[in-house]
């Protein structure tokens, strides 16, 4: 009996030691796991990525998302920024595993779905269009033919000839002022209507009536308010931002050459347009080809326009009428057990709405939403 308990005790022995070592195994891959820098694959892509030439410190919407993504997984991840230099390559570095995720400005498709895994979307966007300021036949001609100026216009037309009549019939041959024919009578009422109207009062002819002097006045007040909103919304039609560019979308690009960068969605897009379509390695070479007239047009992302735009030159503008619209997310290897834990992360620092951090995040580079 003796021997049997003794051989129990040593065999409960060898059990207890093995679930220790077990134990001891599984907390020692688990604190060598989360030692572990996330090898994060990033593609310059401002404002989403950028990178800073004299630190070398990346930064931009996907950055700070990352970072604080990173900080929310369990456990906390540090972060190891490999730069990948084409969209292509980035998309090959997750998919091959040679980094955990990767992330940039990166839309969701059907056909990267087959190989990579994608996050929840964190960012809505489109593709826009940017020309030279001008392109497309502008003139004033064009702006004459806005639909906001057809009120205003037709108000102080009717105005006048409303007035010009009134003065006409009350002031009409005495002493000769009006002449007392129809046709020629109101001819230079409508005179005498628009130089009263602008204040500007040659004195040719001078209503002499107490009733006509009170049309006078009318004509004075009312006028000046009228002529100022007909010659404000002119002023504003002729702006650039009014006029703009004959140039509405797409299909307004028919047998232009359109200059896209290779390997994104633009690309794909323009490549069953009717346009000539030219590919660029970079934005900034595009946008380089519109501006020197070597293309007509330039499409790409909206907001990475918007965001080149405003620190290039003065001759280019953009359409700011978005089309094929896409959502961007960050990409994993397939069956990556990351992309769970990024998802909940994603959507803690989403909750809040307005205050979340995710949003304050969005306004810090993307402006804030409509």
């Amino acid at each position: 009996m003796s021997e049997w308990f003794t051989m129990w005790k040593s065999y409960m022995a060898l059990i207890l030691c093995s679930l220790l070592c077990q134990t001891v195994a599984v907390c020692s891959a688990a604190d060598e796991v989360s030692d572990q820098p996330l090898r994060v694959g990033v593609k310059l892509s401002p404002p989403f990525v950028m990178k800073d030439a004299t630190t070398g410190r990346y930064s931009g919407f996907s950055i700070d998302l990352i970072r604080l993504l990173a900080a929310q997984v369990d456990p906390p991840r540090e972060i190891e920024f490999q730069e990948q230099e084409s969209l292509a390559g980035h998309l090959e570095a997750v998919r091959d595993q040679r980094v955990d995720l990767g992330i940039a400005a990166t839309s969701i498709t059907a056909e990267r779905e087959k190989t990579l895994d994608f996050s929840m979307p964190f960012h809505e966007t489109g593709l826009d269009i940017v020309v030279q300021r001008g392109a497309g036949g502008v003139t004033v001609w064009a702006a004459l033919k806005l639909w906001n100026l057809l009120y205003p216009v037709s108000g102080l037309v009717a105005f006048v000839f409303v007035c010009a009549h009134v003065i006409w019939l009350t002031e009409r041959g005495k002493d000769n002022h009006f002449d007392d024919r129809w046709a020629y009578g109101v001819s230079q009422a409508v005179w005498w209507t628009l130089v009263t109207m602008s204040t500007v009062g040659y004195g040719d002819f001078v209503p002499r009536s107490p009733l006509s002097r009170v049309i006078a006045v009318s004509v004075i007040v009312v006028g000046v308010v009228v002529f100022g909103i007909a010659v404000g919304i002119f002023t504003s039609a002729l702006t650039v931002q009014e006029i703009a560019s004959d140039i509405q979308g797409p299909k307004d690009l028919v047998g232009q050459s359109i200059v896209v960068v290779s390997e994104t969605i633009a690309a794909e897009k323009m490549r069953g347009s009717r346009a000539a379509v030219i590919e660029v390695a970079q934005l900034d070479d595009a946008l380089a080809a519109v501006r020197a007239g070597e293309a007509f047009a330039a499409v790409h992302d909206g907001d990475q326009l918007r965001h080149n735009l405003k620190r290039s030159s003065k001759r280019l503008m953009q359409i700011n009428k978005p089309f094929s619209m896409q959502y961007y997310g960050i990409t994993f290897p397939s069956g990556s057990p990351l992309r769970e834990q990024v998802n909940r992360a994603l959507l803690e620092i989403m909750e809040g709405g307005g205050e979340s951090l995710f949003q304050q995040l969005h306004d810090r580079w993307l402006g804030q939403r409509d």
